[in-house]
Parts: structure tokens; sequence; C-alpha cells
């Protein structure tokens, strides 16, 4: 058998996007979020009856209960599972990100099945390529609800053709322990009783009591826990405003759908599309060229002008798309057929999710995007299977090289704090006191390692004590009262594999306008700063 009918088959294909994906992340060091998850997951496994009355310090400088922040623990109860068992592990946690990752690329190509896709091994490829994918599976809620909102639109498709009530219970199921991980998949469950009402399937409608029953017991439970109900004192869009998670949309999606070339070949016939895409990328590699080889500063130009290329890519893509939509309306009754037809499901579901981040979430980072990326994929498919196949080759081609670029770059960003929590402890004296600073992984990290929590209001630093400051991330001031002296500086050197920076206050997590999800940049990955109380002079 060739080599190219091998790569036919949907088991090579599958399994070798897995272990790509896979092999990127899954021996990576513990980041960002994944601390607030590891120590939820340590209270749960400590008190599993009391999962939201954990006391943990993350967006603001003190502790506090976890019932204010904002995911439920169905994820958490998942990692306190694996970890009684084989510890808290790297490798381990990562596999169980990846067992979604898995799940998520089958129920996509079954999708496509269900669609009629002429080419599902390629949209297949786009979707298991895309840098958002590869970059988002650390040990957080984003990867499991993609997948499992992935699985529920396939239930809901084969509904329509066979054992309808079964599929259909399915489907709310699937959706139900998606909310139970991250309040995100509710507007995807807004938007399937829509459709029932739009299609007059209103018997449909009682599945919606799954979740609906689930809701209640789990606020019910929630008043016995600590008074009040966790999904209904959410407060959105507290660290954003909508008018800043609205240009991030759009830059957030632009800075990694590597499949945008191909939609240019839907306002562009011909060769038109191939040379406007050769043309951009060829400037944007001597640009990068030309800045990493000189000793000039201006990153800050060149940062502003890539995040408004972002927004103009990000931008492109939805309007192209819009107007694949508004041609297919123009037939009569288009809307009544539309209504009826699986392309109708994509629409709610990327309508309903594209509204929800706008105006509700805290912030906006590609994680955040990476939920809309199969759906727009497989509602695009027309336009991509009509693609020529250099620009195919080009969207797979950047597609890998862009995932690399960015996964070894977290790769790096991700061990400095593994690597200086380790070599800090390593370094001091025996019996010292050691007080931290800063969240993230790196708060789970230096906690491992024997360093103190230090906030403002319960530390408890005296001279001789040791401070160690993470000044890029949050939670790192001090109190002024105490005097301390600075000892070392310990900096991530920067290098071409971290030449594309996801590190500028953790922006591939969470991004904002000036402040895209990647930039070019020389810079060192972050610095924490060691330091030592000392005692007020006379």
């Amino acid at each position: 058998m060739k080599l190219q009918q091998y790569f036919q088959k949907l088991g090579i294909v599958i399994a070798l996007i897995w272990i790509f994906l896979t092999a990127i992340n899954i021996g990576k060091a513990f980041q960002m979020d994944d601390g607030f998850h590891l120590e939820a997951a340590r209270h749960i496994a400590g008190d599993p009856l009391h999962p939201m009355s954990g006391m943990i310090r993350w967006d603001y400088d003190e502790p506090e209960p976890m019932y204010k922040a904002n995911q439920p623990p169905l994820l958490f109860y998942m990692i306190a599972g694996l970890s009684t068992l084989f510890g808290f592990n790297e490798i381990v946690m990562h596999l169980l990100i990846a067992v979604f990752s898995l799940l998520a690329l089958y129920w996509f190509y079954k999708a496509c099945g269900l669609l009629n896709v002429k080419r599902p091994l390629l949209l297949l490829a786009l979707f298991g390529l895309c840098p958002a994918f590869v970059v988002s599976q650390n040990v957080m809620t984003d990867v499991p609800i993609m997948s499992l909102m992935i699985g529920a639109f396939c239930y809901l498709l084969q509904s329509l053709t066979q054992h309808e009530n079964r599929n259909t219970m399915i489907a709310m199921v699937l959706l139900t322990i998606g909310m139970f991980i991250k309040y995100t998949v509710l507007p995807v469950l807004a938007a399937v009783a829509l459709l029932f009402v739009l299609r007059k399937e209103y018997k449909k409608l009682l599945w919606l009591f799954i979740p609906i029953l689930l809701i209640a017991l789990w606020t019910l439970w929630n008043y016995w826990e600590f008074g009040g109900s966790h999904l209904f004192e959410r407060k959105p869009g507290l660290r954003s405003t909508v008018q800043d998670r609205a240009w991030t949309y759009f830059s957030a999606l632009g800075c990694i759908a590597t499949f945008g070339a191909l939609f240019l070949s839907y306002i562009f016939k011909g060769k038109k599309g191939n040379y406007i895409v050769y043309s951009i990328t060829g400037l944007f590699l001597v640009v990068a060229l030309l800045h990493y080889g000189s000793n000039g500063d201006n990153e800050s130009l060149l940062t502003a002008t890539l995040d408004i290329s972002f927004f103009i890519h990000g931008l492109m893509i939805i309007l192209v798309m819009l107007m694949f939509l508004y041609k297919s309306l123009q037939k009569p009754a288009a809307i009544k057929t539309l209504i009826q037809t699986p392309q109708a499901v994509l629409v709610l579901f990327i309508a309903a999710l594209s509204s929800f981040l706008i105006l509700f979430a805290p912030f906006m980072g590609i994680r955040h995007l990476l939920l809309i990326i199969p759906f727009l994929l497989l509602l695009a498919a027309p336009i991509i299977e009509n693609t020529n196949r250099d620009l195919i080759r080009f969207s797979l081609t950047a597609s890998i090289i862009l995932s690399l670029l960015l996964g070894i770059s977290d790769w790096k960003y991700a061990f400095y704090y593994k690597n200086t929590a380790q070599g800090i402890m390593k370094g001091m004296p025996p019996g010292s006191t050691v007080w931290a600073t800063g969240t993230g992984a790196w708060q789970w990290y230096a906690q491992q390692n024997g360093m103190i929590m230090h906030t403002i209001l319960t530390e408890r630093g005296k001279p001789g004590d040791y401070l160690v400051i993470a000044r890029g991330l949050p939670a790192y001031r001090v109190s002024p009262e105490k005097k301390f002296s600075l000892l070392a500086k310990i900096w991530g050197e920067p290098s071409l594999l971290s030449y594309f920076c996801v590190s500028d206050g953790a922006s591939i997590y969470s991004s904002q306008f000036g402040k895209p999800a990647w930039k070019l940049s020389k810079r060192a990955i972050d610095t924490v700063y060691v330091c030592q109380y000392i005692a007020d002079t006379p």
C-alpha cells in the first residue's frame, strides 16, 4: 500500500493528529489556570461534599472561597479522582485532556459524515492541527467542553434520521455534562431550545428538564454548602469591557485561524487569493527576520501592527461566512428551509457562543475562540472544498508551523516557572522561610517546593526571611510596610524558540486590545525577583 493511501484511512489520520496534539503537551509543566484547577481538585479530594468552599488566591490579592470563581467543579472532581491514584502528575493530567481531544477528533469527523462533507479528512486536519487546539490542551476546561459540544451536535443530527428520542437524550446529557465543567455551555443549551421552537418540535423541549433538574439540584447543594447559588451569582465581564472583548474576539480568531487563507477564495477567484496570501506571508517573514536581527526598540509598533492585522483577518473570516449565508438565503422561503437543515444548528451554536463570550466572558483568549472553530469549519465546508490545492497546502503547512512555534514557546513559558521555583529552593540555606507572590501554575510549583503563599493580610515575614516576587503574574503585590533588599533576578532567557511570544502577561490565555495572543518579541519571558526581609534601621 502506498504512503498516500495510508493517509486516506480515518484511523491513521486521527491517530497521527492526536499524537501530534498530545506530544506537544503531554510532558509540559502545568500552566496558568492549571494552578487553580489543581488546588480546587486538591481541596475536593479532601472534602468532596464541600467542593466550593476551598480557599484559593487567584483573581485578587487575598484567598477567596471557590464559589467566588466562575467554574463549576466537575472537571475538578475528575482531576481529584486521578490524583488519588497517581498524584498530581503532569503526564497523567495532560492525558486526561488528551482523552477529550481524541473524542473531539472522532466526533468532528463523524459530524463531517452526517453533513455529507466531500473532503472530511481535509476538514479534520484543519481542525486538529489548528494552533488554538494545540496550545489549549492544558489542564483546563475548554477542550473538554468543546469535545462534548461537538458530540452533542452529532447526536442532534442523528436524531433527525434515526432513534430520535435516544439521540436527543444523549445530546442533552453531553451538553449537561459540559455545563457542569464550564457554564459557557449554557448558551448552547439555549440555542438548542430555540431550535426546537423554530422547528415546532415542542415535545423535544421536555428533554431540557435534564439540565434544568440538575441545575436545581446543584443550586440546592450550593445553598446547603455556602448559602447561595454558584450559577446565578456569577457577575459577567468584570475584568474587561464589551468593546475590548469584541475587538479581541476578532483578533484572537485572526491570530490562530490559519485556515483563513481558504476563505479568500470565496472573494477572489482564480489565483488572486494565492497572490494575496503569498504576498502577506512574504512581507511578514521579511519583517520578522529584520526585527529579530535588529538592535532597535520597535516592538511596540510591531505589536500594534500585528494586533490590527489579526483583527482584520478575523473580521474577514466572519464577513465571508455572513456573505455565504446571505447568498444561500436569497432563494424563496430560504429561511424556513434553512431552519430545517443541519446548518441551522451550526449557525445557532456559533451565534450563541460568540454572543455569550463577547457579552459575558470575564476576558477573551484563544482558548475561548477554540469553542467556535469546529462549528465554523463545518459551516464553511462548501467554501473550503472548492479552494485550490495550493491554498490548502499552504493552510495545512501554516497550521503545523504556527502550532509548533506557539506550542514550543508556551512550553518554555510553563517550564520557566516550574524550573525557577525548584532552582530558588535548591539555592536556599537549610531551614529558610521563603514567601512567594503571584498566582498561575507558579503558585502551585512554589508551594510544592516549600514556599509559603504570600498575601498582604496574612504574611508574617520577618528579618532574614526570603521573599520571591513573580512580577509578571497577578497578586504579586507586597506590603509597603516591610523593608526588603533585592538579592537576585531570574529571568527566562529569550531565544528563537520563544520569539513567537505568548508570555506578555499570559497573553495567549488572556488577550486584550493592544495585547494580542502572540507577538514577535526578543524580551525575557518573565522576571522573578528574589529578595530578603531586612530590619528597620533606627
